[in-house]
Order: structure tokens, then C-alpha cells, then sequence
């Protein structure tokens, strides 16, 4: 029947129907491409998106902790802790609070509340315990920290 109909459109017919069947071919290659293409792009621009609040995350946590460590060794050397390290503390705890997950954040707010004990109701009666509480609750932070980003099990 396509056979029949080729022929009665005459030998040139052939060579049109050809080129139209190259140029549809061409057209769905370059189509197919550049779906593959936009595909690969927007898997790497995610991966960088990713990579970037990674990093940008890793600067927060990092920042807290150390403003947390700072702050505690201060009240627990006897020192007063200055509004600048209180400062500190309360900044890293609200820009934590900006980029990391619930359980990250829990763990967070209770290392906060150790904080706030020890700079309120440190005495020679109970720093023992004070510390030992500021202790395991910096380290659930941190095994939160690492759990979220992905570096579980490093120390």
C-alpha cells in the first residue's frame, strides 16, 4: 500500500519523502540532546546548591561551637563571661537555627540551656554536674552535626 502510494506520487516523491524523514530525525536527535543536557545541568547545579549550603552550614555549626566552648571555658575558669561572648553564643545559636534540622537544632537549644545554668547557678556544689551536663550535651550536638552531614562514625 506505501509501496503503491510512492509510486503513483512519482520518483521524486522518494527522495522528498527522505529528506523529510532526515530532517524529523535530525530534529527529534537535537530535541532528545538537549533534554539529556537540561537534565545533567540541573543535576549539577542542585549537586553545587548543595555543596554550597553544605559548606555555609558547616561555617554555622562551627561558629556555634566555638562560641559555646569559648563561653563555658570562660565561666568555668571563674572569669566573667563579657557581653561579647554572650553575644557570640546567642548569634550562633540563631543562625544554627537558620540552617539546621529539628534534631540538630534540639540538641542545640539544650546545650544553650547548659550554657545559661552555668553562667546563672555555677557553684562549688554543683560544677561537677554542670559540666558533666554542658559535656553530653555538646557531644549529642555534635553526633547530631555529623548526622546530618553525612560524616557519621568520624571523630
Amino acid at each position: 500500500m506505501l509501496a503503491e502510494a510512492v509510486i503513483q506520487l512519482g520518483p521524486n516523491s522518494v527522495a522528498i519523502v527522505g529528506i523529510i524523514a532526515g530532517i524529523i530525525g535530525t530534529l527529534l536527535g537535537a530535541t532528545i540532546g538537549a533534554c539529556v543536557a537540561i537534565k545533567i545541568q540541573k543535576n549539577q547545579l542542585k549537586h553545587d546548591d548543595e555543596t554550597r549550603f553544605h559548606e555555609h552550614r558547616l561555617t554555622v555549626y562551627t561558629n556555634f561551637n566555638t562560641a559555646c566552648n569559648r563561653m563555658f571555658s570562660l565561666c568555668w575558669g571563674g572569669q566573667p563571661c563579657t557581653e561579647v561572648e554572650i553575644l557570640n553564643a546567642a548569634h550562633g545559636l540563631e543562625a544554627l537555627r537558620l540552617v539546621a534540622s529539628k534534631p540538630v537544632e534540639k540538641a542545640a537549644l539544650y546545650v544553650n540551656d547548659a550554657l545559661i545554668e552555668i553562667y546563672k547557678n555555677r557553684t562549688q556544689q554543683n560544677a561537677d554536674i554542670l559540666r558533666e551536663q554542658f559535656g553530653k550535651r555538646m557531644e549529642l550536638l555534635l553526633a547530631a552535626m555529623k548526622t546530618e552531614i553525612g560524616v557519621v562514625g568520624l571523630r
